[in-house]
C-alpha cells in the first residue's frame, strides 16, 4: 500500500476502536431509546453504523447483530 493509504487505514481503525469503546459503554436500559436525530433506537443507530466496520470487529457483546448479507 501507499503512505496515504497506510495512513488513512490507521486512521480508520483509530476511530472505529473509538466508537467501538463507546458503543460498549451504553448501559443495557438505553438501546431501545430512540435517537432524537435519526429517530432510530440506539439499537437501530449502532447496528447501522457496525455494518460499516470492517469484518472480524469486536462487537459480539452488543444486543444487535450484524446483516448476514454483509459477506462476514
Amino acid at each position: 500500500m501507499s503512505a496515504r493509504a497506510d495512513a488513512l487505514a490507521a486512521r480508520l481503525a483509530e476511530v472505529s476502536g473509538q466508537a467501538i469503546e463507546v458503543i460498549e459503554r451504553i448501559p443495557d436500559e438505553r438501546w431501545g431509546t430512540t435517537c432524537e436525530a435519526e429517530g432510530w433506537t440506539v439499537a437501530a443507530t449502532a447496528r447501522h453504523w457496525t455494518a460499516l466496520l470492517p469484518c472480524g470487529s469486536s462487537t459480539t457483546a452488543w444486543p444487535v447483530r450484524r446483516s448476514s448479507s454483509s459477506g462476514c
